[in-house]
């Protein structure tokens, strides 16, 4: 029988070249995994991304809309701002008023028509009102709360005064009531009153029928008129 002897060097290689072996499959083993879990990450990443994306857009959206609606409603809620009449819209005007007092018919041959005529003193610190059948007065206007009003004494006040008094919606017509007191009698209403803007006393700028338009008063007799010829269609219907 033959006896195979190994040296003790080359059993020594042998193992150094069983371990190198070893060793490389494990660090190729470590890279693979390595690799696997960065694409497994990437993926990941890849698949959360649309998801954010989309809960941002919406989110958007929701803002947009919000801000939509916001501006709608500052649209909505705008005023309209108005020019307040004063002092000197009113200065050197001459006016048609008529007045229907308590105590006569309600029928157009009880109104008291005239004119009155709006003045300031030469030192403009008094407002004075000459009326058609040669009384006087004071006018005055409070441009706040737009409340006007024109005063008629009778002897210097000493027998009594009457106030024609309304707040101002438009500029060539203006009605209100009137109170009045005596040394007989309290202040109280008395009467209604009504006025047409004639224009400037000294007639150079004079307020035509087409300029001034139709009356407010006589603009709603006709939508009552109208309102009930709608309420008898509807009755007969």
């Amino acid at each position: 029988m033959v006896s195979a002897t190994i040296p003790s060097n080359s059993l020594l290689l042998l193992i150094a070249i069983c371990c190198t072996y070893l060793s490389c499959e494990v660090e190729s083993f470590s890279l693979h995994q390595s690799k696997s879990a960065n694409v497994a990450t990437t993926v990941k990443s890849q698949q959360i991304r649309p998801t954010s994306s989309t809960s941002l857009f919406m989110s958007d959206a929701a803002l947009s809309l919000t801000g939509q609606e916001e501006d709608d409603d500052e649209e909505e809620w705008v005023e309209e701002e108005f020019e307040l009449l004063t002092e000197r819209d009113f200065y050197n005007t001459e006016w048609k008023i008529g007045t229907l007092m308590d105590d006569t018919p309600k029928s157009p041959t009880s109104i008291d028509t005239t004119w009155v005529r709006l003045m300031t003193t030469e030192d403009g610190q008094t407002n004075k009102a000459v009326w058609g059948d040669g009384s006087k007065g004071k006018w005055m206007i409070d441009v706040p709360s737009q409340f006007f009003s024109i005063s008629k004494e009778t002897f210097g006040g000493w027998f009594g005064k009457q106030i024609w008094a309304g707040t101002i919606e438009d500029f060539y017509f203006l009605e209100g009531t009137v109170r009045g007191w005596s040394p007989l009698s309290p202040a109280s209403v008395i009467g209604q009153w009504q006025a047409i803007r004639l224009g400037n006393m000294d007639g150079g700028d004079r307020v035509s029928a087409e300029e001034r338009g139709e009356a407010p008063w006589f603009m709603e007799d006709d939508e009552e008129g109208e309102s009930e010829a709608l309420a008898t269609t509807d009755e007969e219907a």
